[in-house]
């Protein structure tokens, strides 16, 4: 027999983020006898939009002459782009498997999938320059704040680059049954889900203060974020035959992730105005959250051959905690080390499949 199953897009995001949709989303079949079963196979790919945590290491603006630490300089906000894949294999049981209330075409699937994309962010920005003031420099982990007291000429300018790779892998399990509805095949699936997520930055910071390259400073950092999820996820799928050959589907997921998250870090001050200077630090963490995992998504399905499905879907990834890198400041008495911080992220994808069903 033959079974209709549309395959999965790769993305999370962002992180978004981040987190991958459940593979395999599936639908009743076009030309599927009433009692279908037997094993299929799925692959897709598709491209990545992936929204990444603000990013605002390195300097801020001083107030007066105490040192007192003012709000970060630089702020970038990177969006990674690239590509994702996917792919599995799942079993539709044959008919009576499972009591009735299960739903008909009830299906087992096992995926996996990957995500990799990268960002080159650049940044600009001026700030005035307080009575005796500059900018602070604040390490990930040190006990000092090095103020640059030059006092600018006019505006105070600052450039920045950050560099962002970003790579993730999920497998999952999942099972899927068919409900008609009228017009509509509702399709409710529930899915086990596990994977891991890397994001690497590189961060470099020229800082003037109005001053000619002589008297530049600057600061680079690296930051290494792991983590690892496993979660349990919920689905729906609506559908509806255009034709015989064509269908039309949009589907949405919510999700729960336990996430243990790991962050390594190293950063750099240099100053070449006067003495020249330079001091280092770094920085290891670890914690544990949860995270919610949203998930929506349209689909259009061509059969040209009864054994084979052809898919296009667009759709977009919503995860409400997604790590990035809580910058150090200053109370005026002491030094709060840089920590990680989480943010929502929404991420999008956009791409194609091809099924291949197999006759039992």
């Amino acid at each position: 027999m033959v079974v209709a199953v549309l395959s999965f897009p790769a993305g999370i995001a962002a992180v978004s983020a981040a987190d991958l949709p459940a593979v395999g989303y599936t639908k009743a079949p076009v030309y599927a006898d009433p009692n279908p079963s037997g094993f299929y196979v799925w692959s897709g790919s598709d491209y990545q939009s992936i929204n990444l945590p603000r990013y605002n290491l390195g300097p801020s603006t001083q107030v007066g002459t105490s040192a007192v630490y003012g709000s970060q300089i630089v702020n970038l906000d990177p969006r990674a782009t690239g590509y994702g894949l996917s792919g599995g294999i799942g079993y539709a049981l044959p008919f009576g498997t499972l009591p009735a209330w299960f739903g008909r075409n009830v299906r087992v699937e096992f995926g996996a999938s990957y995500v990799d994309a990268a960002a080159r962010t650049n940044g600009s920005a001026q700030y005035p320059t307080p009575s005796g003031g500059g900018a602070n420099f604040i390490l990930l982990n040190n006990t000092n704040v090095f103020p640059t007291n030059y006092g600018c000429i006019g505006l105070c300018n600052t450039t920045s680059v950050l560099s962002s790779s970003y790579s993730s892998w999920q497998i999952n399990g999942r099972i899927v049954s068919d409900f008609a509805l009228g017009a509509f095949t509702l399709s409710p699936s529930l899915a086990v889900f596990g994977g891991n997520s890397h994001n690497d930055q590189s961060l470099a910071v020229i800082n003037n203060n109005g001053f000619s390259p002589s008297f530049l400073d600057s600061y680079v950092a690296s930051t290494q974020l792991r983590w690892a999820d496993a979660g349990l996820k919920a689905g729906l799928k609506a559908t509806v035959d255009v034709t015989k050959s064509i269908k039309i589907g949009f589907g949405s997921s919510v999700g729960v992730a336990d996430r243990n998250v790991q962050l390594a870090g190293t950063d750099l001050f240099t100053s070449i105005g006067g003495a020249p200077y330079s001091l280092g630090s770094s920085l290891g963490l670890s914690v544990n959250r949860a995270a919610l995992l949203a998930n929506l998504e349209a689909s259009l399905e061509f059969r040209p051959w009864r054994a084979v499905a052809l898919k296009a879907f667009a759709g977009l990834n919503f995860d409400n905690s997604v790590p990035g890198i809580q910058a150090p400041s200053y109370n005026t008495t002491s030094i709060i080390p840089g920590s990680i911080n989480f943010q929502r992220e929404t991420s999008y994808y956009a791409g194609g499949g091809v099924v291949v069903s197999f006759d039992p």
